[in-house]
Formats: C-alpha cells, sequence, structure tokens
C-alpha cells in the first residue's frame, strides 16, 4: 500500500508530505485546490510520461517520491523487502531521473514494477474500473495469503488430475488392445471348432504324419520287390 507520498516544486505545489493509512483514504478539496495535480503527480511513480509544464514557476526540477509498504505476496517481485521507494524527478530540459531504493531504473522497468503496487485510474477512466475482465483481479488482490492457499492447492489438484487422466488413457489404450486380440482370438476359435478337433487327436495325427513320411520308403520297397519278382530267374 501507499504510505507515503513527498511532492516538491510540482505545479502549484511547494513542498507537500501526506502519510497513508491503511483501508480507506480519501483526499477532499474544493475546486482548484490542487487534487488533480496530487494525483497527476502520483501517476509518474506508475509509469506517466513527464512534461516539464508540470515543473514549478522559478524552480529547475520537480520531485516526486512515495513509500510503499509491501505485502508478503508483492514483496516477492522486489527481493522480499517489507518497504520501497520510488523516485522521479523530472528538469526544465525534459531530463528525467528514477530510482527504486536509490538505485536508477527505466521508465519501462517502473511501469512492470508499478503493477504490482495497485493501479491508478483517473477520472475518464471509470470504464476500465468496472470492466468484468478486471473485477477478477481486484478481488483477488483483496486477500493474497487464502488466494495463494487456494491456488497451491487447485494447482495440486490439478497436477492430480492430469496424473490421473494420463493412467486412465494408458489403460483405456491397453484396453482396446485386449479388446481387438480378444476378436482375434475368437475368429481363430471359430476356426478350430470347424474342424471338430477332439482331445488327443494331436496324438493320432502325429503317427498318421509318421506313416505319411514312410510312404516313399515303402514304396521304393515294394519297386524293388516287385521288379526282383519279374526277373527272368524266377520264371
Amino acid at each position: 500500500m501507499l504510505k507515503k507520498l513527498i511532492v516538491k516544486n510540482f505545479a502549484l505545489i511547494d513542498d507537500l508530505e501526506i502519510e497513508f493509512y491503511h483501508g480507506l483514504n480519501v483526499l477532499t478539496g474544493e475546486t482548484g485546490s490542487g487534487k488533480s495535480i496530487l494525483m497527476e503527480s502520483l501517476n509518474l511513480l506508475f509509469g506517466a510520461r513527464a512534461d516539464s509544464c508540470f515543473i514549478r514557476d522559478n524552480t529547475k526540477s520537480a520531485v516526486v517520491s512515495a513509500c510503499f509498504e509491501l505485502d508478503d505476496n508483492t514483496s516477492l517481485y522486489f527481493n522480499n523487502k517489507k518497504e520501497i521507494t520510488i523516485f522521479r524527478e523530472i528538469d526544465n530540459k525534459n531530463g528525467n531521473i528514477i530510482k527504486l531504493d536509490n538505485e536508477s531504473i527505466s521508465l519501462n522497468k517502473l511501469r512492470e514494477y508499478s503493477r504490482y503496487l495497485g493501479s491508478f485510474f483517473s477520472q475518464d477512466d471509470s470504464h476500465i474500473a468496472l470492466d468484468n475482465d478486471n473485477l477478477i483481479s481486484y478481488i483477488d488482490k483483496m486477500d493474497y495469503a487464502n488466494q495463494n492457499a487456494i491456488i497451491n492447492d487447485y494447482l495440486l489438484t490439478r497436477n492430480d488430475y492430469y496424473n490421473l487422466k494420463k493412467k486412465y488413457e494408458s489403460l483405456l489404450e491397453k484396453k482396446n488392445i485386449t479388446l481387438s486380440y480378444e476378436e482375434k482370438y475368437k475368429e481363430q476359435l471359430k476356426e478350430l471348432t470347424a474342424f471338430n478337433v477332439t482331445i488327443d487327436e494331436d496324438i493320432s495325427l502325429k503317427e498318421l504324419i509318421l506313416k505319411i513320411s514312410h510312404l516313399d520308403k515303402i514304396k521304393s520297397s515294394l519297386l524293388e520287390v516287385s521288379s526282383i519278382c519279374d526277373n527272368e530267374y524266377f520264371s
């Protein structure tokens, strides 16, 4: 959350320091009192482009600095720091200095970091705040601790689901293969049944095959005997 805002030499603001507290903070004032200017200064810390026209008259530069208190979830993006300070200075030559905890960073880096610090809306951006796609993200930001626990449970459950799904698909594939073999074996059984095969028929078949294998030898022997019988010696 935004803890402290310091603004110097920015438009009508000479030197201002504001502290913020947990919960709802409201800035009120008459028209022209500087509410919009204050928001413009804060917008610089969320990555808005700098313009030298915001520099207070008769000064060389304008400075905007803010301290942010980080919750456990947000601190992960800032090396587990509990607080950070963002500093930005613009000069009348459109020079731009941006620092995060006294370390210089680019404008793009500031915009990246600001995404984790909060959302900035002007009066013309009300349609963004009411966008249904953004409402869920606002609700999520309300309780990171419980949200993270729910997300972790979800991720573990999803991982278990995908593992079980993978096992199921593997078993389903094995089942389909088994069914295909079952159909094949049924056809083979049907063919064997048509032959009226009996028990121990293989033994008699082996004996028949053995006899058949001797046919050539028997035939040859018979021809030899026949030849001897036809010999003139016996005639």
